[in-house]
């Protein structure tokens, strides 16, 4: 555990039992997309709560992998295209319900394509992008910018 973040995040490591994997995390992330999507138009709080839920299991995956020392190239794979899933049903949810433009989810969807395809192509020549401090302000911003979007859904005004 040499990331500070990591060490940050021990006392809450710990406490996660065996069974529970950071696979099982990345999944779940995933799996969040469900109720979200049933969730955004008439129960926009528990949208939130679902989004806050899934950006946890984000937040704790790649730590609990270096905890366990059970790190891998798939893992990493897999909590890049979980992310990346994740954002596109939730942006697409959003602009389907007239809570955030077409355009833009198509326009972030596109480059989050294109970063995909790149990384895969990068792969496939033996070069390893990992994922670096870039990636993940991009997606915390999105995940900020959704729980704007769902508050303001509730009627706060907050935006």
């Amino acid at each position: 555990m040499s990331r500070p973040f990591d060490t940050a995040l021990r006392p809450i490591l710990v406490l996660i039992p065996q069974w529970i994997t950071p696979g099982d995390l990345t999944i779940a992330r995933v799996a969040c997309a469900i109720p979200f999507v049933d969730s955004v138009e008439h129960a926009p709080m528990r949208a939130l709560a679902i989004v806050i839920a899934s950006s946890l299991f984000d937040l704790i995956d790649g730590p609990l992998a270096r905890f366990r020392h059970v790190e891998s190239e798939a893992g990493a794979w897999l909590d890049t295209v979980s992310d990346k899933v994740f954002t596109m049903i939730t942006l697409t949810a959003l602009s389907l319900c007239g809570r955030l433009p077409g355009e833009i989810t198509a326009w972030i969807i596109a480059v989050d394509l294109a970063l995909l395809f790149f990384r895969f192509v990068k792969q496939r020549d033996g070069v390893t992008v990992g994922a670096g401090i870039h990636g993940a302000v991009k997606v915390w911003g999105q995940t900020i910018m959704t729980c704007f979007a769902l508050l303001s859904f509730s009627g706060a005004n907050y935006i």
